[in-house]
């Protein structure tokens, strides 16, 4: 997930193998290393939970005390990051907002906060809203989807879209069986939570 520093919201993913990782419903641990407040955590978790729910996906959302704390968990993990370590996104124009990392053996995703004031700022919508969104759409990624033209996968998303996300409209019909399919897959093994790795020069979809 990128943002155009000028004008619109841009998506992106890693390169990497296509792949789902879920069991019958999944987990979602938010590891926070931010200032981020736990109540807009929350909020965006709660919104991000829901937006799965209407496709008919169950998420349950935890938001770790200490991620700095080795902790094992089966499921999915969000690192919410103030801003990618690559600076070299900024030179290009881009604010990186999200992304994903496809590796099997440790499915990821990123959350840039310097992206959610931005987006706020520009839209007038709540950082907690864009904070869901980016959760959705990079989760979204990790259970299989790619980009689409509309809803919460959409390579641009705008104020509209971004209010269909928390109305639970973030997929389509299509988009939801995929993310059903994707919670009949064998359960990833569980995964020691640690320091966020470094994130590679990748090639990115927009």
């Amino acid at each position: 997930m990128r943002v155009f520093l000028l004008a619109g919201i841009a998506l992106a993913i890693a390169a990497g193998p296509s792949c789902a990782f879920a069991q019958t419903g999944t987990t979602v641990v938010v590891l926070n290393y931010t200032g981020a407040s736990r109540a807009m955590l929350h909020a965006a978790s709660e919104s991000a939970r829901l937006a799965f729910l209407a496709a008919g996906v169950e998420t349950r959302w935890q938001i770790a005390e200490d991620p700095s704390a080795p902790t094992s968990t089966a499921g999915l993990q969000v690192f919410v990051m103030t801003k990618p370590r690559q600076s070299a996104e900024r030179a290009s124009g881009f604010l990186s907002a999200g992304s994903a990392l496809l590796n099997p053996a440790y499915p990821r995703a990123y959350a840039f906060l310097d992206a959610v004031t931005a987006v706020s700022q520009r839209t007038t919508r709540p950082e907690s809203a864009i904070l869901a969104c980016i959760f959705v759409h990079e989760i979204g990624h990790l259970l299989g989807l790619s980009h689409g033209k509309r809803g919460a996968m959409r390579a641009d998303l705008d104020p509209i879209e971004i209010d269909n996300v928390l109305r639970g409209r973030a997929f389509d019909a299509h988009q939801a069986r995929i993310l059903r399919a994707a919670l009949t897959s064998p359960p990833p093994p569980p995964s020691r939570i640690q320091d966020p790795p470094a994130l590679p020069s990748i090639a990115s979809h927009r």
